[in-house]
């Protein structure tokens, strides 16, 4: 789950840093350290992201509303 939003943080600095050398090269003295630095931002961006697990694993029912549920089956039973 960290390494998830590290991977959106770098992804969000490295659009960031490529808007920014558009905007050097727009008043014509393009600074390409801002370019290569959010090319490296994004692709290491998505490198996290994309290995990082997308929800934790699903956690054992803890049955609080058990009673609830089953009568709501029973119901669901009867009416077929």
């Amino acid at each position: 789950m960290l390494r998830q939003r590290f991977g959106t943080f770098f992804l969000v600095i490295g659009f960031a840093l490529i808007g920014l050398f558009i905007l050097t090269d727009l008043g014509d003295k393009p600074l390409f350290g801002f370019f290569f630095l959010g090319v490296l931002g994004i692709l290491g961006g998505v490198v996290l992201w994309w290995r990082a697990p997308s929800s934790p694993p699903p956690t054992a029912s803890s049955g609080r509303f058990r009673l609830v549920k089953s009568l709501a089956n029973r119901k669901k039973a009867k009416k077929k």
